[in-house]
């Protein structure tokens, strides 16, 4: 029995630590001009001229490419009514996850496009937008998502309040809650919380599969234990 339990953890961990060695490209694919989410694009990742991998954007243009080896990825982009756009040169690192906005212009004439985004830093793949109980306090934010809508990329819905990071849907947005995920309703005061992260791109792999983004809440007791 200790033997079969060894082999069982043995294996775990052999999977666990292979899934970190792969990265992912995430993002959303916009309208340059009037900046909406553009849904149904073709979405051609290809490395060295070969296709890794196809896929076709979500309703608010989001899309993941995942699981994929380091190195480096070219992007070819087909959506009806704009022109085509390639884009080149991005980089994947080990267990790193690369964010991009693409924006791309209507056109009549499907013309190749080729732009050259600047790399991901490697060593710094996460962004993040902190806010903290000093801000929170002077600005008078109603509440948390308020607060966390001043974030890049992030908005509000006006209808439910919800938050959507990178064009991803409400519900794809994570809350932690000093180190604890939270699952339904979310009410902790503005006045108890220490610090607020949003972190809207490179998730890191230990909150697993998440497609939309994060807010980190850290309350003022939980703070002062560290």
């Amino acid at each position: 029995m200790r033997l079969l339990t060894g082999i069982i953890t043995m294996l775990i961990f052999s999977l666990s630590a292979s899934a970190q060695n792969y990265g992912e490209i995430s993002g959303q694919l916009k309208d340059l001009e009037e900046q909406f989410g553009i849904p149904q694009a073709r979405m051609q990742l290809t490395q060295d001229g070969a296709t890794v991998m196809e896929l076709v954007t979500d309703n608010n243009g989001g899309f993941v490419f995942k699981p994929l080896n380091p190195g480096i990825y070219d992007i070819s982009i087909l959506a009806f009514g704009y022109d085509t756009a390639v884009y080149k040169s991005i980089e994947v690192s080990s267990g790193g996850f690369n964010f991009q906005v693409f924006e791309i212009i209507a056109g009549v004439e499907l013309i190749e496009t080729i732009i050259r985004p600047p790399l991901v830093d490697k060593h710094d793949i996460t962004t993040e937008h902190k806010i903290d109980a000093t801000d929170l306090k002077h600005r008078a934010f109603d509440g948390i998502a308020q607060a966390a809508s001043q974030a890049p990329t992030v908005q509000q819905n006006e209808r439910s309040g919800g938050l959507s990071i990178g064009g991803s849907r409400e519900d794809a947005t994570l809350y932690v809650v000093d180190g604890v995920r939270v699952i339904g309703s979310l009410y902790v005061p503005i006045n108890a919380i220490y610090e607020l992260n949003i972190i809207t791109g490179g998730i890191p792999a230990n909150y697993g599969d998440v497609t939309g983004g994060i807010v980190e809440i850290t309350t003022k007791g939980y703070a002062g234990v560290y």
